[in-house]
């Protein structure tokens, strides 16, 4: 599973790639540049979406239902 921080690292480790959801109603335009997707099952809690930590997570135990959320790299083409 990916391993998630609250804040980046003190130094990078490359260039910074800004994260672009597809827009509700919309489309985005784009060319994947990975060959699978990435994704981990979180949970809407404390009005934010925060990673599932399994057996030892709280939302879970406050009976928080989950959500898969998977991710691609791409090229905006929009």
């Amino acid at each position: 599973m990916p391993i998630f921080s609250h804040t980046p690292p003190d130094q990078g480790h490359g260039p910074s790639l800004r994260l672009r959801r597809t827009p509700g109603p919309g489309t985005l335009t784009a060319t994947v540049t990975c060959e699978r997707l990435i994704g981990c099952p979180t949970h809407f809690y404390q009005r934010r979406t925060v990673p599932c930590e399994g057996d030892a997570c709280q939302a879970c135990s406050e009976g928080y239902p989950w959500r898969w959320h998977g991710y691609i790299s791409a090229r905006d083409r929009s």
